[in-house]
């Protein structure tokens, strides 16, 4: 219910699509799902993060400023910011504390906007 209506994406650069989608299926989330059935877009292929989220924003036509995006490597965040996504930096991956931030760092901006 708090997620209602929320799309998730995912998206790798990797020189092994195959086996990236294969750990995608097996990353288990919760409840017998997986990240990859829980995903509503999927970008998994040697190319630019900004290029990845340009076919997300197409296929679902999300806007930019919606899209909250986490990344080990800064120099994507600093890529996919331009376009106008929500970007935190994880170089120790994605724990609760670094989400939770995101979250707050996500709805800051989103009432900005509003104002």
């Amino acid at each position: 219910p708090g997620w209602a209506g929320t799309a998730l994406a995912y998206c790798s650069c990797t020189d092994e699509p195959a086996w990236a989608a294969e750990c995608m299926r097996k990353f288990e989330v919760g409840d017998g799902m997986t990240l990859d059935s829980a995903a509503d877009y999927k970008e998994i292929y040697k190319g630019r993060k900004v290029l990845h989220f340009q076919n997300i924003h197409a296929a679902s036509g999300i806007a930019y400023e919606d899209m909250l995006f986490f990344d080990n490597e800064n120099h994507n965040c600093v890529d996919v910011r331009a376009l106008g996504v929500t970007c935190v930096h994880c170089p120790d991956g994605l724990t609760q504390g670094i989400w939770e931030q995101g979250l707050e760092q996500h709805a800051d901006r989103a009432q900005r906007r509003r104002k």
